[in-house]
Order: C-alpha cells, then sequence, then structure tokens
C-alpha cells in the first residue's frame, strides 16, 4: 500500500502543474480574447454546476466500485478540455472548454490536488486519524510543490510571447497540460485501494448524514467567499494594477510554496495540537481577514505579500480540516460524504458570478465581500464541529 501511495503523488503531482496553470491562465486568456469579466464569471459559475455533477455521481459510483475508480473518472472532463484549448482558437470551442473541463475556480495552491474520491480514497487505506492527516498532508504538500509549476508555466507566456504571439503561447501550454494530465490518469492505473465492504443501497446514513451536513453548512458560507474572493483573482490583479500574465504568475509561484510548506509543518505538528477544530476553523478566519484586507492594498507588493500569508495559512488548515471532515462518516459514505463536502464548496464557489459583474462596477467590493465570508465561514465551523470533535 505504501509503495503504491508513490503513484498518487506523482498523480497529484502532474495534476497540479497542469490544472494549475489552466486556472491562473483562464481567465487571462478569456480577457485577452476580448470576453468581458462578467461573461467570464458567469461561465465560471456553469462550470461549477457541471462540475458539481461529476463530483456527486463520482463520490455514489465510488462507494459502490472503489473510490480509485472515481479518481480515474474525474481525470476524463480535464483530458477534453484541455484538448479543445489547445485545438481550437474559437471563441466558443473555448467557453465550452471552460465549462465542461471544470478547471476554472479557485487558483489555490491545493487546486490540483483534491478530486472526486481522494478524500475518502486516503481515509479507506489510512483509517487512523493521525496517519491520515499526515499522508494528507504529503499528498498537499506535493501539489502544492507543484503547483509551483503550473505558476512558472504562465510565468513563461512572457517569453513565448516574443516568438509566437500571446493567443499561440497560451495554447502551446495548454498541450502541456494535457500531456500532464494523460501522466496523471496513467499513474492512477497503479493505484491499490483497501478492500471494504462496498455498499449495495441506499445513499448515506443518518449519522454520517448528520455530520456531513455540518461540514457542508461551513463550507457553503466559506465556498461563496472564496468565490467572490478568489475564483477572478488573476483578472482582478490584471485590472488592478495592469500587469501581464508573467507577473501574475510570479506572484502565485510564491504563494504555492507558502502553500506547500505549511502543508508539510501540519502533518508534523497534528500530534501536539489541543484543539485540530480551533486550528482549521483559525486558519479559515485568518485567510478572510488577509482578503478584506486586499481589497483596499495600493500596490501589487503588498496585494502578494497579503496573499502569501493566506496561502500559508490555507495549506497549513487543509490538511487537519480534511481528516476532521471525515472522522464522523462511517467507512461505506466516506465518497458520497467527501463528494458531497466538496460540491458544497464548488457550487458555492458560484458567487464568482456575482464578483465578476461587481468588478465592472467596483474593484474592492467583490474582495470586501468575500473577506468577510470566509471569516464567517471559519466561525461557522468552529460552532459545528467543536462538539462532535473534542
Amino acid at each position: 500500500m505504501e509503495r503504491r501511495f508513490n503513484f498518487l503523488l506523482i498523480s497529484r503531482a502532474a495534476r497540479s502543474i497542469g490544472i494549475v496553470y489552466v486556472t491562473l491562465s483562464l481567465p487571462l486568456y478569456l480577457l485577452y480574447l476580448g470576453i468581458p469579466v462578467s461573461i467570464i464569471g458567469t461561465l465560471l459559475l456553469l462550470m461549477v454546476l457541471f462540475s458539481v455533477a461529476i463530483s456527486l455521481l463520482s463520490g455514489m459510483l465510488g462507494d459502490r466500485i472503489g473510490y480509485r475508480y472515481s479518481l480515474l473518472i474525474g481525470e476524463v472532463p480535464m483530458l477534453i478540455a484541455t484538448f479543445i484549448l489547445f485545438h481550437y482558437n474559437t471563441i466558443i470551442p473555448i467557453e465550452i472548454a471552460t465549462v465542461i473541463g471544470g478547471i476554472g475556480g479557485t487558483p489555490g495552491g491545493l487546486r490540483g490536488v483534491f478530486a472526486p474520491g481522494l478524500n475518502a480514497l486516503i481515509a479507506r487505506n489510512w483509517p487512523e486519524s493521525g496517519e491520515r492527516v499526515k499522508k494528507m498532508g504529503r499528498v498537499m504538500a506535493v501539489g502544492a510543490f507543484s503547483a509551483f509549476g503550473g505558476a512558472v508555466l504562465l510565468y513563461s507566456h512572457g517569453y513565448l510571447v516574443s516568438i509566437m504571439g500571446a493567443a499561440e503561447a497560451f495554447r502551446m501550454l495548454y498541450l502541456s497540460s494535457f500531456l500532464l494530465g494523460l501522466l496523471s490518469f496513467a499513474s492512477l492505473v497503479f493505484i491499490k485501494e483497501r478492500k471494504a465492504a462496498k455498499k449495495k443501497h441506499g445513499i448515506i446514513d443518518r449519522k454520517s448524514g448528520k455530520y456531513t451536513l455540518k461540514v457542508i453548512l461551513s463550507n457553503i458560507v466559506n465556498g461563496s467567499g472564496v468565490g467572490f474572493s478568489i475564483a477572478l483573482l488573476p483578472a482582478w490583479i490584471e485590472l488592478r494594477f495592469g500587469v501581464p500574465p508573467s507577473t501574475v504568475g510570479l506572484m502565485f509561484t510564491f504563494s504555492y510554496v507558502a502553500t506547500a510548506v505549511s502543508s508539510l509543518m501540519a502533518t508534523r505538528r497534528i500530534d501536539i495540537l489541543r484543539s485540530p477544530v480551533w486550528t482549521a476553523s483559525l486558519s479559515r478566519i485568518m485567510q478572510g481577514v488577509v482578503m478584506m484586507a486586499v481589497a483596499f492594498s495600493p500596490s501589487l507588493l503588498i496585494v502578494a505579500s497579503l496573499y502569501i500569508a493566506r496561502s500559508a495559512a490555507a495549506g497549513f488548515g487543509a490538511p487537519i480540516r480534511t481528516a476532521i471532515n471525515v472522522k464522523g462518516v462511517s467507512d461505506s459514505n466516506f465518497g458520497i460524504a467527501s463528494s458531497a463536502q466538496g460540491m458544497a464548496v464548488r457550487s458555492s464557489t458560484g458567487t464568482s458570478a456575482i464578483s465578476g459583474y461587481l468588478m465592472e462596477y467596483s474593484l474592492p467590493i467583490p474582495m470586501e465581500i468575500g473577506g468577510v465570508l470566509q471569516l464567517l465561514g471559519g466561525l461557522v465551523y468552529y460552532r459545528l464541529m467543536r462538539r462532535d470533535n473534542r
């Protein structure tokens, strides 16, 4: 099992590089093609709805046929979308790729890590909570360090422009994302999954459903804030400061390193934390406070410094929160529970559509709203989860 775990790390590394480049570049590419930021936000909303459907279906199938297969199914939309982005240069296919790929959304350091079935697979293979956090922390650290590669791809766009033009540079780098997606898919084939009784009927038992609902409620609040402030952040930076894509890529490069380092720290500190729930909640509260400060920051350097700090907080809290989120879920319901929790996050980030329209009116407003909601998300998480995790 341990040896095959390395294939999961390879998959998350390749996926992170490819999907992070697409997530960072797609709003900028759409802006370059002349699509208004309000329409970009709407496209991301449609992407969220499609992604939610795929996530829920994969989770339900995973409980019945195995979570490894959920991960494999989850790779297919990205492969289709990146191929379309490379092969076509007209608006309609690109908009279709944005929707079906599930590759827009939040450009965080852990963007390429999570996929339907991942949390459930780790929970099944490593039932003990401390070991689960360590494994998840390693996966997140590898994913976040690899996200550095996605940001470097975007940074390299600035050099390719002089050779082949802006549009062709975007497309050639989308080909790189497609090839990385193939590597991720191939690596997942070699993953092993601990045998357990497969679910034969029903969706989720009452106890697991009640626990999952608490996670979902907090995720909706926090995800709404992320949709307002993070989903269109690359476009926000370009509109606010007028910088090229390569500069945006450089900023996110440092943020991904911060995420990776803090994820590793979480795996080493989990055994001495008095209150993992409070730590996980505090990380969300800190992220909200930082984004509220970003809204009125006068320079890109200050914005970059604040966002790097936010990324460190996110990286530390994520593996701890992931272990907590399935602690009260029975073994046969890991798939549907983790998919429903992820679905809540993804669907609530559909507020990016509202954010796009608000950005045409006032750039600071969506950052402020997003920051407040993320702060509230941390408080709600602590209020709902502390009693079950004393």
